[in-house]
């Protein structure tokens, strides 16, 4: 959650002639939308624990339109379930819409049409 806030100075009504200075914080929400991904292999085994994978998120989910990806990362893993979770801050998409999401490590590992969350 992001904090801003603005001055203010309140003066009281009883006619004492003091002014107080006080700041008033604003709580804003922020959505980060983000995508999930369970990883099989072939044969239908959960890819757990697999670590170093690099990753680039595409706000389409056709390929001609891939020119630079909307978010990117590495280092991430599966866990023990074989399930990914990539947070998406610059996408411009809303939840429910789809996008792609390309997984390496080092090799291509896999290129997957998510819906975002």
């Amino acid at each position: 959650m992001a904090l801003s806030g603005s001055q203010t100075t309140k003066i009281s009504a009883g006619g004492s002639g003091k002014a107080y200075a006080g700041f008033i914080a604003k709580a804003e929400a922020v959505v980060i939308l983000y995508v999930t991904c369970n990883l099989v292999d072939r044969n239908g085994s959960e890819q757990v624990s697999l670590t170093d994978l690099d990753w680039a998120w595409f706000d389409s989910i056709d390929p001609a339109t891939f020119i630079a990806p909307t978010d990117q990362g590495a280092i991430e893993s599966t866990d023990g379930t074989g399930t990914i979770s990539v947070d998406l801050p610059n996408t411009t998409l809303t939840t429910g819409q789809d996008g792609t999401l390309i997984l390496s490590n080092g090799i291509a590992y896999g290129a997957y049409r998510l819906t975002t969350v």
